[in-house]
């Protein structure tokens, strides 16, 4: 897909190939033409009950990049369907109790509960525990780091870090 192979260079390379498979069975082999804003409003309702309308809305974006790119640089269409975002709340606070924090890890296997438990210690996602490589750990000073290129556009930790328990 010409897409993929202009975009090899993006640090979310790989989670596109993993929303274009999930969009695969709806755009399949369908013509470029033949997109319109039922589809894509199908899509993005599907994904909101799926996954939620924050994640929707990542999907529908690479979408509309996709549809514009295709209209505007390989001009393989003239008109593109308008991509609408799903409504979501901007506040974005969220937090467990002990209580929940404990139960969560008493119930997981013994490895998803110590990767838990650092996640839960350093407010790290998932993505971020599980690349996180030995170089980026002081073991002596209880530390570790994300870089920026790993994480939301700022460095998470570096020197004073966060705890490593």
């Amino acid at each position: 897909m010409q897409w993929l192979k202009e975009t090899e260079h993006k640090a979310s390379h790989d989670k596109d190939k993993e929303i274009l498979r999930w969009l695969h069975p709806y755009f399949g082999a369908l013509k470029l033409s033949a997109v319109n804003g039922d589809l894509i409003s199908q899509i993005g309702e599907a994904k909101a009950l799926e996954s939620g309308e924050a994640t929707a809305n990542r999907y529908l974006a690479l979408v509309r990049s996709i549809l514009r790119r295709a209209r505007d640089e390989w001009e393989w269409v003239d008109r593109i369907p308008k991509v609408r975002l799903c409504p979501q709340s901007q506040r974005r606070v969220r937090w467990i109790t002990r209580e929940q924090a404990e139960t969560l890890i008493t119930l997981l296997p013994a490895h998803q509960a110590a990767m838990a438990r650092f996640a839960l210690a350093t407010g790290l996602r998932q993505r971020n525990v599980c690349l996180l490589e030995w170089s980026q750990v002081d073991l002596e000073r209880k530390t570790a780091w994300v870089h920026a290129d790993q994480a939301t556009g700022r460095t998470h930790g570096g020197p004073g870090g966060f705890p490593v328990a």
